[in-house]
């Protein structure tokens, strides 16, 4: 029939009784006349079994994936935690020896030849600013 497809999408609406009166009567005379369309409206209203409680053992499984998988996620985050905190030890202990070398104070004026056994990368020699 040719009613069969605005039937069948009214249907849903139908059931929550959401069609206005006349749309209704409308379906109601169709479902009478058309065996598709009834069997199709007995489908739809029919109860749904309620779902299979879960098994113990799935839901067993389940749990100790999630519980592996935060496991895991923690040991990571720790090992990170631990790397940066590393490098970060590592980084003000170069600091610290660095600093080291370098007089804070000056007591008595430094010679020449002291001041660049201090640090001779930084100041150049005769030598080399010479051309």
């Amino acid at each position: 029939m040719k009613h069969c497809a605005i039937v069948r999408d009214l249907l849903p609406m139908y059931i929550e009784e959401l069609t206005s009166e006349e749309s209704g009567e409308f379906i109601r005379e169709h479902l009478r006349q058309c065996d598709e369309c009834r069997a199709e409206y007995e489908r739809m209203t029919a109860p749904t079994p309620p779902p299979a409680p879960p098994k113990w053992g799935s839901w067993k499984d389940a749990c100790q994936k999630e519980i592996k998988k935060q496991r895991r996620r923690t040991i990571w985050l720790v090992i990170l935690c631990l790397g940066i905190l590393w490098v970060g030890i590592g980084h003000v202990q170069d600091y610290r020896a660095r600093n080291r070398s370098l007089p804070t104070t000056v007591d008595t004026p430094l010679e020449p030849e002291e001041a660049l056994a201090l640090c001779p990368e930084v100041i150049p020699t005769r030598e080399e600013l010479d051309f």
